[in-house]
């Protein structure tokens, strides 16, 4: 897991859920392959992107 690539310090990530730290692997992942990519994608395009994802349990 890259920390620093999602602005996450290094504390805070060593606490962080294992799930959620491939939650947010996969939603990055799931938002380049449908052609959003930070570098590239318009600053009127990001305002109006989001990602919406449910959790029901916190076992860790």
């Amino acid at each position: 897991f890259d920390a620093k690539f999602f602005k996450i310090s290094p504390r805070e990530a060593r606490s962080m859920d294992p799930q959620q730290r491939i939650l947010l692997q996969v939603a990055y992942a799931a938002l380049e392959n449908a052609g959003y990519l930070p570098d590239s994608t318009q600053s009127s395009q990001r305002d109006s992107i989001g990602c919406f994802i449910g959790a029901t349990t916190r076992d860790y």
